[in-house]
């Protein structure tokens, strides 16, 4: 760490609990600074400087940081003409009227009575009704710990319809259940057709092909079904980027989950109104829970996803419909739309978001029901303007710092030389120390002044080296404070006066 000179962070409002960047200061950086006081400047970056809409956050990155926050003021305005923030706009809803019991017959229906029915077995620990395959590859025996497993992937399937359902609609709810029991299908043909050894988590594959061939969940997903049944909020979305040039439009869509992604998707690319406008794509962060390596609720192809931001850079793509995992880290100077699904979560999120619009004239669209009366988007402006003066105030860091100098800390300590009644003070030290280096002999690029280094303890009090020119012998030329003191004013003259004591008895003053 001492040898380094500057430590560089990118997205520093990340360097919070366990953070790779947070971890470096704590374990790293202020042990060091705190041995030896030797540690590199810190230079943190980021558009949103907290990461919740709490503006306290600021002042625990500056602390983990060590560092200010602060923004350009100087040609500001200069520097404004190349940054273009979006028109921010609300794009209101209906809410959806249809509930899940008025579509009888739906598969909707049918998962969830499937999803309840495992569910009550599961609490009233009966024996469960998994079936195996008998194969020696699959296995023969349903212990309760893999029904258990099963029935939480069931109860997560489901979850993530009826979030399917209340988002985009009856039609993209059965899309959405009927292309995963596809690929469901499709899985336990090839590993029927596998000669190799057959993995514990697979064995799942079996069952759950099973339970739905049951319940009669094997209907082909259709495509053309998703032009009828559609959320007000789908078809409101649809409206809008019909009003689009798509010649001239650069898009991104957030939304919250990944299933939401891939359906999506879907009706952007099959419905009338916008399959022959625009070329989507989708972007998804590539984590995986260690809980769900089946991944059930997954509808998207990560390795196809691997040139979705080349492409959508080289206009080969239009809109990229995506999760929060693109909020940061991506530059596209061509973006000039950004269409929030679902409403930024925090400060940060709609912040980050609204970055991504990056060309002249952009748009910056929130997506709200009519019927909310008020939303936390109404209060982010001005929590966005509060946050934007407190990191413009250059003087914030010194306010605090005056504050603490003003205080009057007393350095009583004194030398008195009894043969001749010279008295000096730790109050006079610092400027009899100055004459002291001032009068030594001039050295060409060597500085002549005492140079004053600080380093805060744990306790957070001060103590002070003085480093005289390096004409002053070895043993002289490096002298430590007493103690430590509240203010570097104090420590500053303990310092100087216990320099100007070794001065004196090394024979140096008269």
């Amino acid at each position: 760490m001492r040898r380094l000179a500057l430590l560089v962070f990118d997205e520093a409002h990340s360097c919070v609990g366990g953070h790779a960047g947070n971890r470096i200061m704590r374990n790293l950086y202020y042990p060091t600074k705190a041995r030896s006081g030797v540690v590199p400047h810190i230079l943190g970056l980021s558009a949103s400087p907290i990461l919740r809409s709490n503006l306290k956050g600021l002042s625990n990155i500056e602390a983990n940081l060590d560092a200010t926050c602060v923004t350009p003021r100087l040609h500001r305005q200069d520097l404004l003409k190349f940054v273009h923030h979006p028109k921010v706009q609300r794009l209101e809803f209906p809410p959806c009227k249809t509930s899940e019991e008025s579509i009888t017959g739906h598969v909707f229906s049918k998962l969830r009575r499937l999803s309840e029915r495992l569910s009550l077995e599961q609490r009233t620990s009966s024996a469960p009704s998994v079936p195996h395959r008998s194969s020696t590859r699959a296995g023969r025996s349903t212990s309760q710990g893999s029904f258990t497993d099963f029935s939480d992937q069931i109860r997560k399937f489901y979850n993530k319809a009826t979030h399917v359902y209340k988002e985009l609609g009856p039609s993209a709810a059965a899309y959405y259940i009927l292309r995963t029991t596809e690929r469901i299908r499709n899985k336990a043909e090839l590993l029927e057709a596998s000669a190799f050894y057959i993995k514990e988590e697979d064995k799942m594959v079996y069952q759950l092909q099973h339970v739905f061939n049951r319940e009669e969940l094997t209907q082909a997903p259709d495509v053309l079904s998703l032009r009828s049944q559609l959320s007000p909020k789908v078809e409101r979305l649809i409206a809008f980027l019909e009003r689009q040039e798509p010649e001239q439009c650069s898009g991104l869509i957030f939304v919250q989950q990944r299933a939401i992604v891939g359906v999506l998707y879907t009706i952007l690319a099959n419905h009338p109104r916008t399959m022959t406008r625009f070329k989507c794509a989708t972007f998804v962060g590539l984590s995986n829970s260690s809980h769900g390596k089946l991944a059930l609720c997954e509808l998207l192809d990560k390795e196809a996803q691997k040139d979705t931001m080349l492409e959508f850079r080289t206009g080969k793509k239009n809109i990229v419909i995506a999760t929060d995992a693109l909020e940061e880290g991506i530059d596209v100077a061509a973006c000039n739309l950004v269409i929030c699904f679902d409403a930024p979560s925090n400060l940060k999120s709609y912040i980050q978001r609204r970055g991504r619009a990056r060309m002249y004239a952009s748009q910056y669209v929130i997506m709200v029901p009519t019927d909310s009366i008020q939303t936390k988007l109404d209060s982010w402006p001005e929590l966005e303007n509060a946050l934007a003066k407190m990191y413009q105030d250059d003087d914030r860091a010194r306010t605090r710092i005056a504050l603490l100098e003003n205080e009057q800390e007393s350095v009583d300590d004194s030398l008195c030389v009894g043969a001749t009644g010279a008295y000096l003070t730790a109050e006079k030290a610092m400027s009899h120390l100055h004459h002291f280096c001032d009068v030594m002999p001039r050295q060409r690029y060597a500085e002549t002044r005492p140079v004053f280094s600080f380093r805060e303890k744990d306790s957070g009090l001060i103590t002070c080296t003085v480093t005289l020119p390096n004409c002053v012998k070895s043993s002289l030329r490096s002298t430590r404070g007493r103690r430590g003191w509240r203010t570097e004013r104090a420590a500053m003259r303990d310092a100087a006066f216990q320099c100007y004591v070794a001065l004196f008895e090394a024979g140096l003053l008269n």
